[in-house]
């Protein structure tokens, strides 16, 4: 399958009816998408997809950042916590809603202090811990160099 696309979108235009040669939904040519989209390709359908993906996850995978038992309290009652999991020292859930793709936003906790990140909600729990780990090392390396900067 074939689709109108414009490279380094996070978005299809239209696929192309085999038949025809034409966009499926307004049955355009590339010329009539190009008014509107002057970048706009033919592309393999799947390559596009793979592009777009590619694109969302460099875009929108954030790392941990420490959050307040509040921000995590409230985040666990807000809806059904999805893969809630404990173990490897430290407890994690995700947003059972996804924020795009198979994209969610996960929180963890490990002793007193908490995490919120955005990754695949394929993300194992061990991983997430893991991440969090090292972003705490990053925030108490920073203190620790503003306390001996003085």
């Amino acid at each position: 399958m074939q689709c109108f696309y414009v490279p380094g979108s996070t978005h299809i235009i239209d696929t192309i009816d085999a038949d025809t040669g034409l966009s499926f939904i307004e049955g355009e040519s590339l010329e009539q998408i190009c008014q509107r989209y002057p970048d706009a390709e033919i592309w393999d359908f799947d390559e596009a997809f793979q592009e777009i993906e590619r694109i969302t996850y460099e875009n929108t995978i954030t790392p941990p950042v420490e959050v307040t038992y509040e921000r995590w309290d409230e985040m666990i009652n807000i809806m059904p916590p999805m893969r809630w999991r404990s173990g490897s020292g430290g407890e994690s859930f995700m947003i059972c809603e996804a924020t795009t793709l198979d994209l969610h936003t996960i929180f963890c906790r490990i002793g007193s202090r908490y995490f919120e990140l955005t990754n695949r909600r394929t993300t194992p729990h061990e991983e997430i811990v893991s991440l969090c780990r090292e972003a705490m090392r990053g925030i108490d390396a920073a203190k620790d160099n503003t306390l001996t900067d003085d």
